[in-house]
């Protein structure tokens, strides 16, 4: 048997406002291209990024960043802050 005829026969089963609710999720899995539409992606660019990061994952990519680019991006992003063993 294969899975789509697990599928049917389970959906079978279900009653009529489980298998509407298992219809409308089914169709947000489903990628739409709009006619007339140029060839676009049709991952939303929120999708797009999770796809990059987990390619990055998978590939085991390492980002290290040296403690003095990280010192600046984070003095850039929330200002200069005193040292931990500094006077408030």
């Amino acid at each position: 048997m294969t899975i789509r005829e697990e599928a049917y026969q389970l959906i079978d089963h279900l009653p009529e406002d489980s298998v509407q609710a298992i219809v409308q999720i089914m169709v947000r899995m489903i990628p739409h291209v709009h006619p007339g539409a140029e060839e676009k992606s049709a991952l939303s660019p929120r999708m797009q990024a999770y796809q990059t990061l987990e390619s990055l994952r998978k590939t085991g990519a390492v980002i290290d960043f040296s403690e003095a680019e990280r010192e600046k991006a984070m003095a850039e992003k929330f200002g200069d802050f005193p040292s931990a063993g500094g006077a408030v």
